[in-house]
């Protein structure tokens, strides 16, 4: 079976990719800066046995810390090239066995025993901008799936650098290892439909032209528009994916349903930008996941593929069927002033996808039922990373105006 290479593998889609193709039968190195969203746990059990490795690169890289400096209304982070972009905290390493290398030939000796090994997966604290590490991790993949992204769009009205560095100078850094070695069959870029802006009707198809409303969302577009100049100038072998809004287990509170789930679960309201008419496509993660690996088996290098259910639903409809779920359905809400250049709906046209032999399985009641129960099951976890600084100083700069 194929080495994978996925990146961003201790955030939400990343690591339910993770545990999918190590159920297939699949070798996964997988590399994470364990940023804000990036959990080891997400990775459990596997994560409990296997070689968690670092870099240190001349110095302690779990301290490097973002210079944060607010000026007016916004927040600022000065971002460092080639190091791990944020202070990983130390609730976040405990528990876990971490070694760290002090040169890059003793690191690389250990992917490749890892590589003769019959081990599953190898975990690498990394960031896809440390070329250095690129360039040492793609000559032991067959292919490779890039889920790594700053991808919030409320953060990046308040700051952009670190979407400009991670989403496209991350891409880039990828992009110039990867035409390097020929050992890489297929390099997977995961994007978003937010790519193609708001419709108030009809459907994007994958030639529909780029239109982002946020900073996230551009860069984004940028990236995939270097991914698909890649595939022509240098035969890269570039896929785009552009998923719908995904949803389940393992995904970080600031997005809509896990945030509902626990606010609701903590007797708070949820706050609903403008009137919650907002329509969104969503798409249980384990569909999206197969819909991947469909595109790893039968996908064409330099192509583009949407993933989307085909179920659209308005945002205030989706924090009342929470609160029906948990047996609540009063008092759980309130209206706050909408964010910037809010897009109005998303909805995917995915036939392309589907001629390749994927369907979407999880219809949304189902699959929402599965995440209510599943942040249940985890309730005082992910109450704990509500509470924690990140969270909640985020949260409070974010809403204190709305």
């Amino acid at each position: 079976m194929e080495t994978f290479g996925v990146s961003g593998a201790a955030g939400f889609i990343g690591s339910n990719f993770t545990h999918f193709a190590i159920g297939k039968g699949h070798k996964v190195i997988a590399i994470d800066s364990l940023s804000y969203p990036g959990f080891l746990f997400n990775l459990e059990p596997w994560i409990l046995k296997s070689r968690i490795l670092g870099l240190k690169n001349g110095k302690d890289f779990s301290r490097v810390n973002f210079s944060i400096e607010k000026r007016h209304d916004r927040i600022y982070k000065k971002v460092f090239s080639n190091k791990v972009l944020c202070q990983i905290p130390d609730n976040k390493l405990k528990g876990y066995n971490i070694t760290l290398f002090e040169n890059k030939e003793d690191f690389t000796r250990e992917i490749e025993s890892f590589i003769e090994s019959n081990e599953k997966l190898l975990f690498i604290i990394a960031s896809i901008t440390d070329e250095e590490l690129i360039n040492i991790i793609l000559p032991h993949v067959n292919c490779f799936f890039n889920f790594a992204a700053e991808t919030h769009v409320d953060r990046s009205i308040l700051s952009q650098e670190e979407f400009i560095f991670t989403d496209i100078l991350g891409t880039y850094n990828i992009l110039k290892v990867l035409i390097k070695y020929k050992n890489v069959k297929k390099f997977i870029q995961i994007s978003t439909d937010e790519v193609y802006g708001s419709s108030i009707e009809g459907s994007f198809n994958e030639s529909s032209i780029l239109n982002p409303s946020s900073p996230y969302a551009a860069t984004k577009a940028s990236a995939d528009l270097l991914c698909l100049a890649f595939y022509k100038t240098f035969n890269a072998p570039a896929i785009l994916i552009r998923p719908s809004n995904n949803y389940g287990p393992r995904q970080y509170p600031e997005k809509l349903i896990p945030l509902s789930i626990i606010k609701i679960l903590k007797g708070e309201k949820v706050p609903i930008y403008g009137s919650g008419k907002q329509k969104r496509e969503w798409i249980y993660v384990d569909d999206c996941v197969k819909g991947i690996y469909q595109v790893f088996l039968r996908g064409t290098a330099g192509e583009i593929y949407n993933i989307g259910s085909g179920f659209e639903i308005e945002n205030l409809e989706v924090v009342q069927k929470i609160g029906n779920i948990l047996g609540k359905n009063e008092d759980i809400y309130e209206f706050v002033k909408d964010r910037p250049s809010h897009d109005t709906r998303y909805f995917l046209n995915s036939s392309k996808i589907k001629s390749l032999g994927w369907e979407p399985e999880t219809d949304f009641e189902e699959g929402l039922k599965l995440t209510v129960d599943w942040y249940i099951e985890n309730k005082d976890l992910y109450i704990k990373i509500m509470e924690s600084a990140d969270f909640s100083s985020f949260y409070k700069l974010w809403y204190q105006k709305r």
